[in-house]
C-alpha cells in the first residue's frame, strides 16, 4: 500500500470542494522571494483571498439566516408556530453581525427582535383574555 503524504492529499481535497475553474481563487502561494516588492505583492495577495473567503462565507451564512428568518415569519399565524425558534434564528443573525463589526445592523436585528416579542405578547394576552 502506497502512502500519500499531506502534500498531495490537500490539492485533491481542495479540488474535490470546488470546481476546477475556481482552484485558483482558493489557493495562494507562499515563496521566498527576491524583493520587498515581491514579498509585499505575495502577502498582498494572500490576505486578499482570504479576506474574500471570510466575506464570502459570512454573506452566504447571512442570505442562510434571512431566508429562514423570513420563512419562519411567513408561518407566524400558523398553529404551532415556535417563538423560541425564531428567536434562536433571529438572534443568530444578530450575532454573526457583531462578529463582523456590524454593530448597527446587529442593533437593528434586537430591535426587530423585541417587536416581534411584544408583538407575540400581545397576541398571547388578547387570545387568553377573549
Amino acid at each position: 500500500m502506497i502512502k500519500l503524504g499531506p502534500i498531495l492529499i490537500v490539492p485533491r481535497k481542495i479540488g474535490m470542494r470546488e470546481p476546477r475553474e475556481n482552484a485558483h481563487i482558493r489557493c495562494a502561494q507562499i515563496r521566498s522571494c527576491d524583493t520587498e516588492g515581491e514579498e509585499l505583492e505575495m502577502w498582498q495577495d494572500i490576505l486578499g483571498k482570504i479576506k474574500e473567503g471570510v466575506l464570502q462565507s459570512f454573506d452566504s451564512r447571512v442570505l442562510q439566516y434571512e431566508e429562514d428568518i423570513r420563512k419562519m415569519d411567513a408561518q407566524r399565524t400558523t398553529p404551532g408556530w415556535n417563538y423560541c425558534t425564531f428567536f434562536i434564528l433571529k438572534e443568530g443573525l444578530a450575532q454573526s453581525f457583531e462578529h463582523m463589526f456590524l454593530l448597527e445592523d446587529a442593533l437593528i436585528q434586537y430591535d426587530e427582535l423585541e417587536a416581534s416579542f411584544f408583538q407575540m405578547l400581545r397576541g398571547v394576552l388578547c387570545g387568553k383574555t377573549s
